[in-house]
């Protein structure tokens, strides 16, 4: 049964947003573009933490809201939609990059290019980032979290830059509390031991999760 928001409980978007999405699930196409508008930003600087590339990014961003309306009635409103669309976004890089044998972060070519291209996209200045983006430790960090396992990085990404709680990457993962719990513990101490971050104030914080 689909939860009606309150003032409190908006699925995560502005009450235009819900009421949009709200008309969406009733079958109105022009009412999820309006649900797009304000999932899009997220869901494509996340992407690129996946892709490292714009536009591999935007290919993934497009994908996974496809996927989210085909499958828009399967979301029951225990979490946020937009937590919801990053399981989907998640699940088909992870396809992709299985099948294609795609680059992934860890592997992203260290040309002064790409290395200003992504300054540019974690530049404050262009819109509201994430802390941990937004400096030139973003490449630093892109390299770390691809260290990581598939099912670890999605767990680090949902729970600290998208702030999740646990039981709602859970729901969305697909996996018990328990399992989300050890993956992020497992995440946390594997990143912490990285000597390329042990120095910076990244990894001074991973070190006070454990």
């Amino acid at each position: 049964m689909e939860r009606t928001p309150s003032s409190a409980n908006l699925w995560g978007l502005s009450p235009e947003g819900a009421v949009a999405l709200r008309r969406a699930r009733a079958g109105e196409v022009e009412a999820f573009g309006i649900v797009c508008l304000e999932l899009e930003n997220a869901l494509w600087r996340q992407s690129m933490l996946l892709c490292a590339d714009p536009g591999m990014s935007e290919d993934l961003v497009q994908e996974a809201l496809v996927m989210a309306w085909r499958k828009l009635d399967t979301f029951d409103g225990s979490s946020r939609l937009l937590t919801w669309v990053m399981g989907i976004l998640f699940n088909l890089h992870r396809n992709k990059a299985r099948k294609r044998q795609l680059v992934l972060e860890s592997e992203l070519n260290e040309t002064e290019a790409s290395t200003a291209k992504i300054r540019e996209l974690t530049d404050p200045a262009h819109g509201p980032v994430d802390n941990l983006l937004a400096s030139e430790r973003s490449l630093l960090l892109r390299r770390c979290l691809g260290r990581l396992s598939d099912e670890q990085r999605a767990v680090v990404q949902l729970r600290f830059f998208l702030g999740a709680e646990l039981g709602e990457i859970a729901r969305i993962l697909g996996c018990p509390e328990g399992t989300v719990k050890s993956r992020l513990f497992h995440a946390i101490r594997k990143l912490a031991a990285m000597e390329d971050l042990r120095e910076t104030a990244l990894g001074t914080n991973f070190v006070k999760l454990l």
